[in-house]
Formats: C-alpha cells, sequence, structure tokens
C-alpha cells in the first residue's frame, strides 16, 4: 500500500503548458496545410511526422497533371507563388516538440510506499496538525523553530502555499549533506 507524499504542482503545470503548446501548434499546422492545399485528403499523423516534407509531396500529388516537367515540391511551390513561411515556421517550432507527450499525474507525484516511510510521514502529518493546532490556540510558529524542533527535519514550510509540508527526505530516508 502506498500514499501520496507529494505532488510536484509547478512541474506538472509546467509539463502541461508544454504539451498544450505541442497540441495548439498541431492544430494551427493543420489548419496551414488545410489552407494552402485545398480539398486534398491527407493523414494528419503522416503530416505531423515530417510537415515540411509531407506538404511537399502532397503538392506534387496534387498538381501531378499540370506539373509536366516534374519539379520537386519545393520548386513547385516557388514557382506557383504560394506562400509557405507560416507553415515553415510552424514545423521549425513543432519540431521541438514532437516528443512532447501527454503529462500524467502519477509522473509527478512522490509516494510513501514502504511501512518505514508510511510511519514517517504519518509522524510529520500528526506534526503539522500539532503546529497547526498551537497556531489557532497561541499564535504563529515561526517555521525555523518549527523545522528545527526534530534533529531530522520531518516537515518543511512551503513559502509558496505558506503551509507546512512533511520532508520528502525525512519520509524516503534520504541522506542531505
Amino acid at each position: 500500500m502506498r500514499q501520496v507524499l507529494k505532488i510536484n504542482q509547478q512541474e506538472l503545470k509546467k509539463a502541461l503548458e508544454i504539451y498544450d503548446r505541442k497540441v495548439a501548434t498541431e492544430m494551427a499546422i493543420d489548419a496551414e496545410f488545410t489552407r494552402l492545399i485545398k480539398d486534398y485528403d491527407y493523414s494528419l499523423k503522416s503530416l505531423l511526422e515530417n510537415p515540411r516534407e509531407y506538404f511537399y509531396a502532397s503538392l506534387e500529388v496534387v498538381y501531378k497533371k499540370q506539373n509536366t516537367l516534374s519539379l520537386k515540391g519545393y520548386k513547385l511551390a516557388e514557382l506557383m507563388q504560394i506562400d509557405t513561411n507560416e507553415l515553415l515556421r510552424l514545423a521549425d517550432g513543432y519540431e521541438g516538440l514532437k516528443h512532447i507527450i501527454k503529462p500524467k499525474k502519477d509522473d509527478f507525484t512522490d509516494y510513501a510506499e514502504s511501512p518505514d516511510e508510511i510511519k514517517r510521514l504519518e509522524f510529520s502529518l500528526e506534526y503539522i496538525l500539532l503546529i497547526n493546532r498551537f497556531e489557532k490556540q497561541f499564535g504563529r510558529v515561526f517555521p525555523r523553530e518549527a523545522m528545527l524542533a526534530f534533529s531530522p527535519q520531518c516537515v518543511y514550510f512551503n513559502h509558496y502555499l505558506n503551509t507546512y509540508e512533511p520532508n520528502t527526505n525525512y519520509v524516503k530516508d534520504l541522506r542531505v549533506r
């Protein structure tokens, strides 16, 4: 049995933003391709594998009858004065995003898995409850005093959220120098 120790929300948010940028770029490439080559039945998956080459190959297929000189796709686009700047810009930007997969919450979650880790996690949570109870009754407990009360620091103060959280290094029994 395992219990959630910590979810790294900031890293998860960053990963989701990058993934959203990838999806937006894919949609923009699809729209630009459709704008440049109308009424052409194409595979979005093939287009996204290599947008630049797929566009030029598709251009050759679409204008096969008119292309009596058997010109390559890029030359054909140039002679027909097709503005491919936006598609090429999107394709270049997509190169760095191609490998991105949808992030899962589990990838950014630390768990207390062994019985010893669960025991240390429960101790940390009890200590946090004690601090919170003390603050409600007597006033502010300063983070420095709360963290130094135990030799292995079982809690740390998250300054972004203004809360105490279990110390991952303590729960996982990692020695930090």
